[in-house]
């Protein structure tokens, strides 16, 4: 093989390589970072969620500059009969910077459930935080809607238990660009319907499943320029089954309708 086939097939194998840390590099500055995000969608309109975490940190280093940062959000959204709304939110972002010999500390954290907000900061880096809610409601009251199975009008309501924990926190020493983060998160879901109609001598069934499945968020590691990263962030989805199948009947017929129908295993993924 000559020397340009050679590097031909070397260049084409790396850059199929898979890379979990990054690395940037300016005329003065140069950084490397590690991280990843997922984002899952099951089901439809009628019945389904969103699910997506992200996790990941950074350093930095140039001319008497320093600095690192660590990162961790996780989000969950619900879909019940053609409404949705947000179950939770995490976001938390910490960064330590030590520049010519000054210091600069900061994190921030919001955390959203069902809509109620949360908002935590520190000029130190050292911080805690810790929100929870559990079984609440996803909508104020049941949500209702029509639906035609055959030429029958069926009234199907429905609603979910949604749970969100939050908690972790940051720790940046004194003199040292390190940053230390631990969090762990998760969002959980499971809807409910029912079905009536109110042509006489008609009758209606539903059959449901409504397991949305809880994604957890578990991230435990640091950043420094001076040592590198340590740790790791592990996300994790539990089986999904979600099912709404109609049956309606009167004396001269029976009538099914399928609306939604679909489930997903265990899903797992490390973030860095």
């Amino acid at each position: 093989m000559n020397l340009h086939n050679f590097l031909l097939v070397n260049a084409l194998i790396l850059s199929f390589a898979p890379a979990a840390t990054s690395q940037i590099k300016t005329s003065y500055y140069q950084t490397q970072s590690r991280g990843s995000s997922s984002s899952k969608t099951v089901g439809n309109s009628w019945l389904g969620a969103t699910l997506v975490a992200t996790a990941g940190m950074s350093h930095t280093t140039g001319p008497g500059y320093e600095a690192a940062r660590a990162y961790a959000s996780l989000t969950g959204t619900a879909r019940v009969l053609a409404s949705s709304g947000e179950i939770g939110h995490l976001s938390t972002t910490g960064t330590n910077t030590i520049a010519f010999g000054n210091q600069t500390r900061a994190a921030s954290t919001e955390v959203r459930i069902l809509g109620s907000r949360w908002v935590s900061t520190s000029s130190t880096g050292n911080t805690l935080f810790l929100k929870a809610g559990y079984n609440l409601s996803l909508f104020s009251r049941d949500h209702g809607v029509n639906v035609d199975v055959g030429p029958l009008g069926i009234a199907l309501y429905g609603n979910a238990a949604v749970s969100l924990y939050a908690g972790g926190g940051f720790q940046m020493p004194t003199g040292d660009p390190q940053v230390k983060l631990t969090a762990y998160a998760y969002t959980s879901a499971y809807a409910r319907a029912k079905a009536g109609i109110s042509i006489p001598g008609a009758g209606v069934e539903v059959t449901f499943n409504g397991a949305l499945g809880r994604q957890t968020l578990d991230v435990s590691g640091s950043a420094s320029p001076r040592t590198g990263f340590t740790g790791s962030a592990n996300y994790t989805i539990t089986p999904i089954a979600i099912k709404i199948v109609l049956h309606a009947w009167v004396l001269w017929g029976d009538y099914y309708r399928t609306l939604v129908n679909t489930t997903a295993g265990t899903f797992q993924k490390r973030l860095f």
